[in-house]
């Protein structure tokens, strides 16, 4: 019954787990005082997602994670220096439907009544796994490998049925108008992250990071919709129109047309290399620094169909007319990211406070080719996107413990963005343009958090980014358990 009862908060957590991102390799403890103090601050979760060889600090627990918005499932198994496993899953969706009805009097009599009715549909789920297992290579050194694979599927779907009918003043229904339209996309993606990753400790406390990753990735999406309409301009069969004009019975036009979109994303790899190093001049100060360079290439090709038709019926006479085009673009994305990072932690005040703070610089250079085939003209234009983004980050965060089961945790992370961009466009006629943009953006992140200690086998933190005194307030919650 005692084993119960401390089994029981991760029990039900497993159970009422709400919104994350999937396997979030950030904790709760470290979000609270700022994203980017992961992998400068020491906390056991943080690094081991960030580096699988570090499982050795990894004390042997249950871990969930959960928040009030997203449907969420979380749970992970660390094994202390051996092996881990964890699996997540997300999902959301939504079904709405509105209904508008709207007159149009004139003369204290109605005109016109337009009636319309939407639906709408989404769903978005996403199921990730994750393994890792360390390895002892001597006392000091550790080597471990991870895999994540992840899986997302996606879809939505709109649909709008409208009427209008148009009356005289006698109150009769002198022409009516009624539409459809109805659209929907399908997404799935797919990403297997493999992750190997080295992990040092030196005599005199020091520590050493090099984790490189490499991440299979590819997209596949298909968008379809189709619309129509029908006018009929004399419902009564009177044989004249809403302006009292004789017309040939039956008078109607339709109209008809559709749209198929494929885009198929070809698998790439994204590669990237990390390296981080901390010294502990004395046992209230840890100092670190890191450095890392990623690859991230993507290849997309979209093709587009699409066809139109009109109908007319006047008396007797009857008029077709049907049109269809095609389309094809072909997208290739390279980008290259490099960052350098400096921070420090210390303790104070007995370990009552501890506080951090981190500056880092980041850069992107991107280049993107695309090329746009129309049929049947076969009209062809190229254009090259090339950016530069530099990104300067900094965030300072404390944690204060007034009492030993009791957390207090807040931060700020302010940044500065700065993109410049070209485009090269040549049309099909091989005419050229040229078109620059330069952004700049500054960003201020606030971020706060408790932490719980009830008990040596039970911790739980709770983290928002909003007003924590507030109820409405986005709270996430984790709760790790310590067999």
């Amino acid at each position: 019954m005692r084993l119960f009862m401390r089994l029981f908060p991760a029990l039900l957590l497993a159970a009422l787990t709400t919104d994350a991102i999937a396997l979030d390799v950030t904790s709760y403890r470290i979000l609270s005082m700022g994203n980017n103090l992961r992998g400068i601050v020491d906390d056991p979760y943080t690094d081991v997602m960030m580096n699988p060889a570090r499982l050795v600090n990894m004390p042997t627990s249950l871990e969930g994670k959960a928040s009030q918005n997203i449907s969420l499932l979380q749970l992970g198994y660390f094994k202390n220096d051996k092996w881990a496993l964890a699996g997540e899953w997300t999902g959301t969706s939504s079904d709405a439907q509105t209904l508008t009805v709207t007159p149009t009097i004139t003369n204290g009599l109605i005109s016109q009544l337009y009636t319309s009715e939407n639906t709408s549909k989404s769903d978005n789920n996403t199921l990730s796994g994750a393994f890792m297992k360390s390895f002892s290579l001597d006392h000091l050194t550790r080597l471990g490998v991870g895999i994540v694979p992840t899986q997302n599927t996606t879809y939505t779907e709109n649909t709008t049925q409208s009427q209008r009918l148009y009356y005289s003043t006698s109150g009769a229904v002198v022409e009516t108008a009624d539409s459809q339209n109805a659209s929907r996309t399908d997404q799935e993606s797919a990403s297997y992250a493999f992750t190997v990753g080295g992990y040092r400790q030196d005599v005199d406390g020091g520590e050493t990071d090099l984790v490189f990753t490499v991440t299979p990735h590819m997209l596949r999406q298909t968008t379809c919709s189709n619309n129509s309409s029908f006018t009929d301009y004399d419902p009564d069969q009177n044989g004249r129109d809403i302006n009292n004009r004789i017309v040939n019975d039956p008078d109607t036009a339709s109209y008809n047309s559709g749209s198929n979109s494929l885009l198929d994303g070809d698998t790439k790899v994204n590669y990237a290399l990390d390296f981080r190093r901390h010294t502990r001049p004395d046992s209230e100060v840890t100092n670190s620094w890191g450095a890392g360079v990623s690859y991230q290439p993507d290849e997309q090709d979209t093709r587009n169909t699409s066809y139109t038709s009109n109908t007319t019926v006047n008396g007797t006479t009857v008029t077709n007319s049907t049109t269809s085009a095609g389309s094809y673009q072909a997208i290739k994305t390279d980008n290259y990211t490099a960052y350098y990072t400096i921070g420090q932690y210390r303790r104070l005040f007995s370990d009552k406070l501890l506080l951090a703070y981190m500056a880092g610089a980041y850069l992107t250079a991107g280049t993107q080719t695309k090329k746009s085939i129309t049929d049947p003209s076969i009209e062809t234009s190229h254009s090259t996107v090339q950016s530069l983004t530099g990104t300067l980050a900094a965030t300072l965060g404390a944690e204060y413990t007034p009492v030993p089961i009791v957390a207090l945790r807040a931060g700020i992370s302010p940044s500065l963005n700065k993109t410049h961009s070209q485009e090269d466009v040549t049309d099909y006629s091989g005419a050229q343009t040229t078109l620059t943009d330069d952004t700049v953006t500054r960003t201020i992140l606030y971020s706060a958090g408790i932490g719980f200690r009830p008990a040596d086998w039970l911790a739980i933190d709770l983290y928002t980014t909003g007003n924590i005194v507030q109820l409405n307030s986005n709270y996430n919650v984790q709760v790790q358990y310590l067999f």
